[in-house]
């Protein structure tokens, strides 16, 4: 039926006013839409516009009327006004009529079922895109120095801003480490003070990789490795208490952190075997304790052992400062929310004329790199006790003090399959190791 139209002088008027004059060049029954050549469009106020080809649908036009270029008498197409039932009908009859039409003129007719069957072979036209070839001719072609490269700008170190500094600022280089506990030249190695046996230094992203696979393994493995490693710390703060000629009050600083829970369940193994212990948790929000710092809080309530909540409540006589309030795991400015309380408590333990135990890590200061994360806020202790492995940072004793090792439960399957030998380290029932630094 539409190709009755073809090639027929046809003026169309449209809802807007507008008018179109051109020949009838295609009419699509699917979209409704009439495509004229060499068309002339007219709107009210502006001089006509002439195009080779322009396209109409069906519900903007009003009035359409069609001659060929033997006829005087153009032939009017209106829309017919039906009742409901005629037009239905004439609905189903132009239905029926198209699907003739298409049968007649080759169109598709199969069951669209049968194309469903067949789908996209994402990976057999994926093996045409040679990515390595293709990559190598963008890089070939490519002359933008690496300094000007967008990744190279990424791969700068990175750090979160103080609450006093601006997005905009001129980029603060980081801070040298002071003197006091600046990292040699040279590299370091670490052994067992006992036996001399090799001890791996790890980064911290690698012992946490190990920790995780241990979850996977053993299910309540976090728990285990929270009381082993506090079990640890409990007992190095116990011997230097004992053989260091000190009282055996102690202060525990617990952030709200993975350590900082070691450090309240250290306290609380201190506490049974009858040391006295003055326990401060530094948060800035005491509803957003994570669930193992609640958890150990919850305990020493219900044991009925006080807490402070500020290090400035700390009250009556100590003789040893434990640093549970980072570790190795957090950095100072990762969490600017708990920066103040963070800074608070790490300060104040550094005007205190008492020595420092540090768990895991000194806090402030970056585990991988031994270099303080900020130029004041930073704790150099005098004993630090590792927990699962001594971590890269380790240095020297400038950085760390004397140094322990802790075993935290770590399978030694576990350690195998990440190729690292810990075999060694802890003898028959030993969970607790001096370490020593072997320069090379």
């Amino acid at each position: 039926m539409a190709e009755a139209f073809l090639g027929l002088k046809a003026t169309i008027l449209l809802h807007n006013g507008a008018k179109i004059e051109g020949t009838i060049y295609d009419v699509d029954p699917n979209t409704k839409q009439i495509t004229l050549k060499d068309a002339t469009l007219h709107f009210f106020g502006q001089l006509p516009y002439h195009t080779p080809i322009h396209g109409v649908y069906g519900r903007d036009i009003k009035d359409l009327f069609a001659e060929s270029y033997s006829q005087h008498e153009p032939e009017l197409i209106t829309p017919s006004l039906s009742t409901s039932k005629s037009k239905k009908r004439k609905q189903r009859q132009n239905r029926k009529n198209m699907n003739n039409n298409k049968n007649a003129q080759g169109w598709a007719d199969t069951d669209v079922n049968s194309f469903r069957e067949e789908e996209f072979d994402f990976q057999k036209h994926l093996d045409k895109f040679n990515k390595a070839e293709i990559f190598a001719e963008i890089r070939d072609s490519d002359k933008t120095s690496k300094e000007d490269l967008l990744v190279t700008h990424n791969r700068l170190p990175q750090r979160n801003l103080l609450p006093t500094e601006n997005v905009l600022d001129v980029p603060i280089k980081p801070p040298s480490p002071p003197s006091s506990i600046r990292a040699p030249a040279i590299s370091t190695a670490l052994k067992t003070a006992t036996s001399g046996t090799p001890c791996p230094l790890l980064s911290v992203t690698e012992l946490i990789r190990i920790q995780r696979k241990c979850t996977t393994v053993l299910p309540h493995f976090e728990d285990l490795a929270i009381e082993n490693s506090a079990r640890g710390a409990a007992v190095l703060a116990m011997r230097l208490l004992r053989h260091s000629h000190l009282s055996s009050s102690i202060v525990i600083l617990a952030g709200n952190t993975r350590i900082g829970a070691i450090g309240l369940a250290a306290a609380r193994l201190l506490i049974n075997r009858g040391y006295p212990a003055t326990i401060c948790i530094v948060y800035h929000d005491r509803q957003a304790l994570c669930p193992d710092v609640a958890r150990e809080e919850e305990l020493l309530h219900n044991f009925g052992i006080p807490v402070v909540y500020d290090p400035s409540r700390i009250q009556g006589a100590y003789d040893l400062v434990m640093d549970a309030i980072l570790g190795s795991e957090n950095k100072l400015m990762d969490n600017l929310a708990e920066f103040h309380a963070w800074t608070k408590a790490i300060s104040w333990a550094n005007q205190q004329p008492k020595p420092i135990m540090s768990i895991d890590f000194p806090s402030g200061v970056d585990a991988d790199t031994g270099h303080p994360q900020h130029a004041q806020y930073f704790i150099h202790p005098q004993w630090t006790v590792c927990l699962g492995a001594p971590k890269l940072g380790c240095k020297s004793t400038r950085i760390t003090g004397a140094l322990y090792l802790v075993d935290i439960g770590i399978p030694r399957k576990m350690w195998e399959q990440a190729g690292i030998d810990m075999s060694n380290i802890f003898w028959e029932a030993e969970t607790l190791v001096n370490l020593t630094y072997d320069a090379i």
